[in-house]
């Protein structure tokens, strides 16, 4: 979701690097590595029979705090596209091919990672101990607060990219915003066999979060593979700032109180505050 807009971004700063490209978006380029750089730091690669509750719990703050760092790095990004987005209008559709590359090749592999390593990290956090601190509550309320400013910095990518590089966007935009539906959903699930929702029942199997998105003749591939639960039934109301229509869209339209759906253009509506 948040990577889309990443991908239009990342692509202009080729101005001041190769010299072909008319825009200068160093900023968000920098922006884009420090982001990637974050979510590296989340690491998950752990036996979960050596945890005991102390690391389980030092584990969760190092989540805790990476997804804070990363959360405002990528609200300051969305605001630079907009900046750009107004002084020069839309993205030439060489900047947005490079953007759509750097998103293809550096940042949706390293997020889907990332959220791979979040699912595997649950039973981790299951198994804490420490009946004060519910560490899947902290990670759950990490992942959705990300997920907003993800979704707020896709909006404003979409918004700037040109027709011609549309059908691309959105498919990177399908890509990250179903990953974070189901992180999100296994997160929401307590365990296997145990409602969901109210209605949906989880079952055990394995999933992988995979990416293969092809812009021009550059193709970039990401799996990993973790045993989680299946995710309940998409929630009924769109989140502020999230995509509520538009051609293709199948999710829900109707906004959380205190946002309406506004129309970006044919490809994309997004839920902006009503104040």
């Amino acid at each position: 979701m948040f990577f889309t807009q990443l991908a239009l971004l990342a692509l202009s700063a080729a101005a001041a690097y190769v010299g072909h490209f008319a825009r200068d978006l160093s900023p968000p380029v920098a922006t884009l590595n420090t982001i990637t750089a974050e979510l590296e730091m989340i690491d998950f690669d752990v036996d979960p029979e050596s945890l005991n509750s102390a690391s389980n719990t030092s584990a969760a703050f190092v989540v805790d705090g990476n997804f804070e760092s990363v959360n405002a790095v990528t609200v300051d990004a969305s605001l630079q596209v907009l900046a750009c987005v107004s002084s020069f209008g839309v993205a030439a559709p060489d900047d947005a091919n490079y953007f759509i590359h750097l998103a293809n090749t550096t940042y949706v592999p390293e997020l889907l990672s990332v959220l791979n390593k979040t699912i595997a990290a649950k039973p981790i956090f299951l198994e804490d101990s420490l009946p004060d601190l519910d560490l899947v509550a902290i990670i759950l309320a990490d992942l959705k607060r990300y997920n907003t400013s993800n979704e707020f910095y896709l909006g404003n990518l979409t918004n700037a990219t040109p027709p011609q590089n549309m059908t691309a966007v959105m498919e990177i935009r399908q890509v990250i915003t179903k990953a974070f539906d189901e992180v999100i959903a296994a997160y929401e699930c307590p365990g296997a066999s145990t409602e969901c929702s109210g209605t949906t029942t989880t079952t055990t199997s394995t999933h992988s979060i995979t990416s293969s998105v092809t812009v021009k003749s550059s193709t970039s591939s990401t799996t990993a593979s973790h045993t989680t639960t299946s995710p309940p039934a998409a929630t009924s109301l769109a989140a502020a700032f999230g995509q509520c229509g538009g051609i293709g869209w199948t999710g829900p339209t109707i906004c959380v109180s205190g946002s309406v759906c506004s129309v970006s253009n044919q490809y994309y509506s997004q839920c902006l505050p009503t104040s």
